[in-house]
């Protein structure tokens, strides 16, 4: 399924694939991140607070923006108050259905008004489950006015400024997180460095177990921690017939970041 997992390449032209010494290839790749999320508005409401600064490495469910509350809170009050007023009806059906059964056994009311009875009390029921379901809505809202970091990550500059009218429904992006430990590499492997690894590597098992990877950064100094094969496209591109493969690295001291141009050194390890 995924051959493409036999090698690390570049994202550079063919001509850049070098051999460091014996079964160890280098090629280009840039850092990207192993996991995003953009933060929206999960409600319409006022901005009221952001709670980081551009750049702060936040934990997971950190606060990070809180929205007006006032409005919803009070919208919250009148569902409660419609659901008092609706239970206080379906005790009132439920009385007059009682009495209407016991009048009925008596034959001192006709059968269509015991029915009619029935049909009030449900309809009470139901009236009660629906103004149930609208307050356990306005609670939801509620806690939506308040936004928090999905995962451990560093947080992107807020993109809506405090004090800003925002509705969910329109595209409103608040601020990305980054995932950065650990974090990925990508890179383009042409069909002849893939072609080679598949002669030794003849299952994407093996590969996942034999081939080790080092990262060179810029600066030519070696990373200190060792990476792995992750994933791997599924097609050649047709204009450059090379295959898009990820390499995933630990990155405890946040060293890596997205954007970076390295370069990964490939051994076949038995």
């Amino acid at each position: 399924m995924f051959g493409c997992l036999l090698l690390v390449a570049a994202r550079a032209a063919a001509e850049d694939t070098t051999k460091i010494g014996q079964d160890i290839k280098q090629y280009a790749g840039t850092v990207v991140a192993a996991r995003q999320a953009d933060i929206a508005p999960r409600v319409d409401g006022l901005l009221q607070k952001v709670l980081f600064l551009p750049g702060q490495f936040v934990k997971q469910n950190d606060v990070l923006f809180e929205f007006m509350p006032k409005e919803k809170e009070l919208q919250l009050e009148i569902e409660r108050a419609r659901l008092k007023r609706a239970e206080a009806k379906l005790q009132l059906a439920d009385t007059e259905l009682s009495n209407k059964q016991a009048l009925r056994k008596k034959d001192a009311v006709a059968e269509v008004q015991l029915l009619q009875a029935q049909a009030t009390r449900d309809t009470a029921a139901a009236d009660v489950e629906e103004a149930r379901t609208t307050v356990r809505i306005a609670e939801l809202t509620i806690k939506e006015l308040t936004l928090y970091a999905p995962f451990d990550g560093i947080v992107s500059e807020a993109l809506v400024p405090e004090g800003t009218f925002l509705k969910r429904d329109v595209e409103s992006k608040l601020a990305r997180i980054i995932q950065l430990d650990p974090i990925r590499v990508s890179a383009e492997a042409p069909f002849d460095a893939y072609y080679e690894r598949r002669q030794v590597t003849k299952t994407d098992e093996e590969t996942l177990k034999n081939i080790e990877l080092t990262l060179i950064l810029p600066n030519g100094v070696e990373y200190s921690h060792k990476g792995r094969l992750v994933s791997g496209g599924y097609e050649f591109r047709v204009e450059s017939q090379k295959i898009q493969v990820w390499a995933e690295f630990p990155n405890p001291d946040h060293l890596l970041r997205p954007g970076l141009k390295v370069m990964l050194q490939s051994q076949l390890v038995r």
